[in-house]
């Protein structure tokens, strides 16, 4: 029996999700826009520039939904 020397291509195995990051500001129809995935690891709102960095706790968004949120957290602290 012939064996084959030819190199094994690894590929990723196909999962049934994918992760869509939602912003919680806009819609698109009747759900929350998808934001775009850039190679940093930020999604990114195409509208209104709400950021998130999944696995990131201390990551603050300075859009400016976010920046009048945290201005009125602070005037009622």
């Amino acid at each position: 029996m012939p064996v084959s020397i030819a190199p094994v291509q690894e590929r990723p195995l196909p999962t049934d999700t994918v992760l869509i990051i939602r912003c919680p500001y806009c819609f698109a129809g009747v759900e929350f826009g998808p934001m775009i995935a850039h190679k940093d690891g930020r999604f990114v709102c195409r509208d209104c520039a709400h950021t998130v960095r999944p696995g990131v706790p201390d990551y603050r968004c300075t859009c400016r939904h976010c920046l009048r949120l945290s201005r009125k957290t602070l005037l009622t602290d």
